[in-house]
């Protein structure tokens, strides 16, 4: 846990190994990504809390700002922070150093498992009652 935030590792190992920032000197779709790396609080901050991450910095003329993420698993993430303020763009590169870089998966519901018994606690409804601690202290007390 760092800052109340659950970080992300697998078996002790960063996922995430490398983060690339693009900007453009002049375009004003950069400017949030610009302040962010010339700021104390931005990017310095961000290396100085991370330093198992390597971080690069490019500029591409002509071009929108981007996120670049590199992962151990060899997949590459990007995603564009046009426009985005200082705090859109730290929330990207904690989003990318916290996540495992995998592909996204289909969780709709022809993948779900069925199954033809009833669980043994009976099925779900709305009115189930979730019990809290105290309550359930009181419920193995034999206290309504």
């Amino acid at each position: 846990v760092h800052g109340g935030k659950i970080i992300i590792m697998r078996r002790g190992v960063w996922q995430c190994q490398k983060l690339t920032l693009t900007y453009c000197e002049v375009g004003g779709s950069s400017r949030g990504i610009r302040q962010f790396i010339k700021e104390e609080t931005g990017l310095p901050s961000f290396i100085s809390q991370n330093p198992q991450l390597q971080v690069a910095v490019e500029q591409r003329n002509g071009h929108h700002p981007l996120v670049l993420a590199n992962y151990l698993n060899k997949r590459n993430l990007q995603v564009c922070v046009k426009n985005e303020d200082p705090a859109g763009v730290l929330k990207v590169c904690q989003t990318f150093r916290d996540s495992w870089g995998s592909r996204v998966r289909n969780y709709s519901k022809k993948y779900r498992q069925n199954s033809e018994r009833e669980p043994i606690q009976g099925p779900w409804t709305s009115e189930t009652r979730i019990l809290s601690v105290s309550d359930y202290e009181q419920l193995l007390q034999g206290k309504p």
